[in-house]
């Protein structure tokens, strides 16, 4: 079999390709943890070896048809959001066309091919920054773009008793440098209508010894894997669960650990084993 290409799509001067790094390096160590030749690269594809690219979208248009036709897609956007960018694009004709993996059951559920697979996102030793000083802050951390949603949600955590530091904008060691001193983590989605939970906004985190609090996802299949190494709450009690949490620290941090140890005893990689087999035998390889 040939070796796989996890390369991570980056144009110049593009900040944002960086929130996918560490799924990047997550898909890396778990294919060589299960015994396959794999190479991480950036804006690379490989004629001799299954690559599997991240940020497809910011490839050049005049490339797509370049793809060899073994390419796997890794998709990380909400696909049931018909109102996002990707809905009617040349990105979404990619998706239709080659193999996709992906973190969300609800996305693969979007994609009308059989070559696809989900990946979960699991505990994965090479993610754990051991050499990172840690100085707890006591503060609640929220990474990412902040929607209308977001920031209602997070200014009523914030009038609960519980500030919020945002960050946006910063990823691998800078962003690393301030939240792992954090309480804790905080996920929560775009929009109420169509909220899909997202393992790769929360792995790194868990995989790092950080809390994450997280509203809940009941439609989601996939928040089902994983409900039981976050804190959550529904997003109306969202606010008033996360300042009792607050409150009382030494039961929070009791509750932490245990959580924090239970995911530490999952492994990405059978997870990716099985990605591989589905894909390997879609394509008869």
């Amino acid at each position: 079999m040939k070796p796989f290409n996890i390369t991570l799509i980056r144009p110049e001067g593009y900040l944002h390709a960086a929130a996918l790094t560490e799924v990047a390096q997550y898909l890396h160590s778990c294919l060589v943890g299960a015994g396959y030749p794999s190479a991480l690269t950036t804006n690379t594809i490989h004629p001799d070896a299954h690559n599997v690219v991240l940020c497809a979208h910011m490839l050049d248009k005049a490339f797509f048809d370049q793809l060899p036709p073994d390419t796997i897609l890794f998709n990380s956007e909400q696909l049931r959001n018909k109102d996002r960018w990707h809905a009617d694009s040349p990105y979404r004709q990619l998706l239709d066309k080659f193999f996709v993996w992906d973190y969300s059951l609800q996305n693969l559920s979007e994609i009308d091919h059989a070559r696809k697979s989900h990946i979960a996102f699991f505990f994965c030793p090479d993610l754990a920054r051991n050499k990172i000083p840690r100085k707890k802050d006591g503060l609640l951390f929220f990474y990412g773009l902040t929607t209308e949603r977001r920031l209602l949600l997070i200014k009523e955590i914030d009038a609960a008793g519980v500030p919020v530091e945002i960050l946006f904008g910063k990823y691998e060691a800078e962003r690393d440098a301030l939240i792992f001193g954090a309480w804790a983590v905080l996920n929560i989605g775009h929009t109420e209508n169509l909220a899909t939970f997202e393992p790769i906004r929360c792995f790194y985190p868990l995989i790092n010894d950080i809390p994450v609090i997280s509203e809940t996802y009941a439609a989601d299949p996939t928040f089902d894997i994983y409900k039981d190494w976050l804190f959550t709450f529904e997003p109306r009690d969202l606010a008033a669960g996360i300042a009792a949490l607050h409150r009382d620290p030494a039961e929070f941090e009791r509750q932490a650990a245990d959580k924090l140890a239970r995911f530490h005893k999952t492994s990405g990689v059978e997870a990716v084993v099985e990605a591989v087999d589905i894909y390997r035998r879609a394509l008869n390889l």
